[in-house]
């Protein structure tokens, strides 16, 4: 990149190729960040819970602990609490696995397409 006489910035068409590129790619990480962030799920009954790493890693833990026919105390999205079963908190973490893993996957497939052909999408 250089300045013309003017002052104004003067740049290849592969210049600015890179500039958009690596500016979508940073937009797309930023979009995913959120997104991996505000993920949340719909159980059986309709009740929304939480879904990010957070929530898998306490979905989890309470999965680990809970024995066939205990239940537990769990708070949704909504800031409600729920009585959840273990076969509820086992369904609410495999949806929360298969949302997180779709996500990923969009956004590597994305993050390909903007690596090898420059363009946003």
């Amino acid at each position: 990149m250089e300045l013309d006489e003017f002052g104004n910035i003067q740049m290849t068409d592969s210049e600015f190729r890179d500039i958009v590129k690596n500016d979508s790619l940073r937009v797309l990480k930023e979009q995913f960040i959120i997104d991996n962030n505000d993920l949340k799920v719909a159980s059986e009954t309709g009740i929304v819970y939480d879904a990010n790493e957070k929530s898998q890693n306490r979905l989890s833990n309470a999965l680990a602990t809970l024995t066939e026919g205990e239940t537990i105390e769990w708070v949704s999205a909504n800031n409600t609490i729920h009585t959840l079963s273990r076969e509820q908190v086992k369904n609410i973490l495999k949806l929360a696995i298969t949302h997180q893993t779709n996500l990923v996957i969009s956004y590597n497939n994305s993050k390909r397409v903007i690596e090898t052909t420059g363009e946003a999408i």
